[in-house]
């Protein structure tokens, strides 16, 4: 199996536990999601009851049937009509 497939399947099988992401320098990582939540964005984090309700929505579907990010960006345009055309950057 490649490290590039390692990437992705972790963070699939490991949802709670581990993150797969890009750093500053746009250099890919694989991290602890708690490493992350404590040294890379510690001003960023947000417990899961804080968050708007989209994001709920788009969590619960990573968490209830982890998929690559193909299949999962088309479940989540199905269920919650959304795409990055019609969101809003915060």
């Amino acid at each position: 199996m490649a490290v590039w497939d390692w990437k992705t399947q972790l963070p699939q099988t490991y949802p709670e536990n581990v993150l797969d992401g890009k750093v500053a320098g746009d250099d890919a990582v694989l991290m602890e999601v708690r490493h992350d939540r404590d040294v890379h964005c510690p001003n960023a984090f947000q417990p899961f009851s804080e968050l708007d309700e989209l994001a709920q929505e788009l969590l619960e579907l990573t968490r209830l049937a982890t998929a690559f990010t193909g299949p999962l960006h088309k479940r989540a345009i199905a269920r919650l009509a959304y795409s990055r055309a019609n969101s809003k950057r915060r």
